[in-house]
């Protein structure tokens, strides 16, 4: 995932929070349950922790809600595509 020159934040605690929202995300986007660690797979070429399934969902940024979006919108596309829609 892409930071800001000025974020200092170490790069476990940059995931934790990233995860957090994530997990807000599913919940109001009504996902199943893996679709975060599938999500955060997907941003941080790693999966999460197993820890962080303890942790409280927080309300997700305009950053990551641009990033599903974008994303989603992008599946939209790809499989509008593969049936033969373009």
């Amino acid at each position: 995932m892409p930071r800001s020159e000025y974020d200092d934040r170490d790069e476990r605690t940059l995931q934790a929070e990233t995860y957090g929202q994530l997990e807000w995300l599913r919940f109001e986007l009504k996902r199943k349950a893996g679709w975060t660690a599938v999500t955060f797979k997907e941003l941080f070429g790693a999966w999460p922790d197993r820890w962080m399934k303890t942790l409280t969902p927080i309300e997700a940024s305009s950053d990551i809600r641009k990033l599903v979006r974008k994303r989603d919108n992008a599946f939209k596309r790809e499989r509008k595509k593969a049936n033969g829609n373009a």
